[in-house]
């Protein structure tokens, strides 16, 4: 998704990082399941660095580019969990509307303060 239209009019474009009015809402229910995921994906590179096997074959059953460790880490460790996990969220900048995805990826319930709509929240 890379535009969201705001019922003021206002077209929220999505598509870049670290956008001012936007963030990540992750639901309770799925939190714990989101920290087990993380922690569970640590412990296994834990046992991979300890028993020897190192890194390259932890990352080598991840992915077809191993030499890529790091970021594969990152990426296998949090982004994969918080992206299966989270919802975006969105507030327009011009009437201060909030807009949550729903379970239904790309799928948006707006919500509409109820005064000082020209605050931001972020």
């Amino acid at each position: 998704m890379s535009k969201l239209h705001c019922r003021c009019g206002n077209v929220i474009r999505t598509e870049e990082q670290d956008l001012s009015y936007a963030a990540a809402l992750v639901p309770d229910r799925l939190y714990n399941p989101m920290a087990d995921q993380i922690f569970a994906q640590i412990a296994s590179f834990a046992v991979a660095c300890k028993t020897g096997t190192g890194t390259a074959e932890w990352t080598a059953a991840k992915s077809p580019y191993p030499e890529v460790v790091e970021e594969l880490f990152r990426y296998e460790v949090l982004g994969k969990a918080f992206l299966e996990n989270s919802r975006e969220v969105y507030q327009c900048k011009r009437c201060g509307r909030i807009h949550i995805e729903t379970a239904e990826p790309n799928h948006f319930r707006s919500f509409l303060p109820e005064s000082d709509a020209s605050s931001s929240l972020y």
